[in-house]
């Protein structure tokens, strides 16, 4: 994974998470070959009508423009990791990559989670869809009001397809995520890349898009430092942290070996 990045469009928050799809994908990938003939080899025949396709495959091809970054996610999906927990790893990149859903996810969705908000509507988030988008888009005109209420819907979907909200009906209550040891060292290797460090890794704020708190982290990381998973020293205000690979890509690879 390179550093996180600010893709700024409505078209991937309007078309929602995507996460079977992009699963079954990249569960049949084939390396040799682009995104483009990759999608149509596994997908001819699979939607109900073409225009729905072509609408798939532009998300996908936007949302994974930077493929080589996306290797991680390929390996583990292709490598059989089950699609709920696979779906975790998708929250990580597209919560790190889109910045409507990760200013939504850490500016508004945590602290709320924190504060002990029990359920979420759109109607809800309306003030801060308003406010985040004259603060990212600062050259476009503003959101109509349906366009406010439009995003807010999206957000709480995007949210729900992720596995962070759940619940029937307009209102959603939260549902932290209990990462597995093996995706909570994929969370680790992905986000000690993207800092150049391991340093502070529990302090890193994409955490927080699974719900998890620093001391949650800290906690699993002495657990797996026990089970001899990492290698973790503190002392006083130095803290030595050791991820049991170099890079994410290798992890991704032995996760599902």
């Amino acid at each position: 994974m390179s550093n996180p990045t600010n893709m700024i469009t409505q078209r991937l928050l309007r078309k929602g998470a995507l996460v079977e799809e992009t699963y079954l994908l990249f569960r049949n990938w084939d390396d040799t070959s682009s995104m483009e003939i990759n999608f149509d080899r596994n997908f001819e025949g699979h939607f109900r009508t073409i225009a729905w396709s072509a609408e798939v495959k532009t998300t996908l091809k936007r949302r994974f423009a930077a493929l080589d970054a996306a290797a991680p996610l390929i390996i583990t999906a292709r490598g059989g990791l089950p699609l709920e927990e696979w779906r975790h790893c998708l929250l990580l990149w597209i919560g790190s990559r889109e910045t409507l859903y990760r200013e939504f996810a850490l500016e508004w969705l945590y602290p709320e989670f924190e504060k002990g908000r029990y359920q979420v509507k759109p109607e809800d988030i309306r003030p801060f869809v308003q406010s985040l988008w004259q603060r990212i888009n600062k050259q476009a005109p503003p959101l109509s009001d349906y366009g406010i209420i439009r995003t807010a819907r999206d957000l709480v979907r995007m949210a729900c397809d992720l596995g962070v909200l759940v619940g029937k009906g307009s209102a959603k209550t939260f549902s932290p995520l209990r990462l597995t040891d093996r995706c909570f060292l994929y969370y680790a290797h992905i986000l000690a890349e993207a800092a150049g460090a391991t340093a502070k890794l529990q302090e890193n704020k994409y955490w927080r898009l699974a719900l998890i708190r620093p001391e949650e982290v800290v906690e699993t990381i002495l657990r797996l430092h026990q089970f001899r998973k990492l290698e973790y020293e503190a002392a006083g205000s130095l803290v030595q942290l050791n991820l049991p690979y170099d890079n994410a890509r290798e992890y991704a690879k032995r996760m599902v070996a």
